[in-house]
């Protein structure tokens, strides 16, 4: 019988969140107590009863305004730097920065920029070794595979920065047209 009287006094699980009020409704009960507050604020300072309703609008209008100004700040100042020119903000950015988006890709956009100097590193480094010599042995022996040296070959010459060493037999090899440092420059440069 006193197992029962302790279930009375546990509290009951609430499982669902509490509603949140919309912005239009908090603006509207700061409005109104805001309103509250300036009439007692003018009835405790003697006002006479004539001018309430002035304390009344004031103090109505005083939230409302605030809202306006923490809404509108924001677009006029981005306004005013798109119009200048200039960061006011210190943000970084002129104008309305862009929103910052969670992207389950921007890890992998990473490593591709990486990846990409890497290649870049890497290609400039072959360029520079086919000055002495283009054969795939000496490649492969670096740790560059078939289908890359391959690929690096066929972007030399459809760019025009390297030929065979005879058009009719390819198994005499290729050679570069230009200085490895001049190839280097000119590719990375558009």
């Amino acid at each position: 019988m006193s197992d029962r009287k302790y279930d009375n006094m546990i509290p009951p699980t609430i499982t669902e969140q509490p509603r949140r009020p919309h912005p239009v409704e908090l603006v509207i009960m700061a409005t109104g107590a805001a309103s509250f507050l300036a009439l007692c604020i003018a009835a405790l300072t003697d006002r006479p009863w004539v001018e309430m309703w002035r304390w009344l609008i004031v103090g109505a209008m005083l939230p409302v305004g605030v809202f306006l100004l923490a809404t509108l700040g924001p677009i006029i100042v981005w306004a005013l730097e798109t119009i200048a020119s200039r960061d006011v903000t210190g943000d970084g950015v002129i104008g309305k920065p862009h929103p910052v988006l969670v992207n389950p890709r921007q890890g992998q956009e990473v490593a591709k920029r990486q990846s990409e100097a890497e290649y870049r590193a890497a290609f400039e480094v072959f360029i520079r070794g086919c000055e002495r010599d283009t054969s795939l042995r000496r490649w492969e022996d670096r740790g560059v595979n078939r289908a890359q040296y391959q690929e690096w070959r066929d972007t030399l010459m459809g760019a025009g920065y390297a030929a065979w060493k005879n058009d009719t037999d390819q198994r005499q090899g290729w050679r570069l047209l230009l200085p490895a440092e001049q190839i280097v420059e000119e590719i990375w440069r558009a």
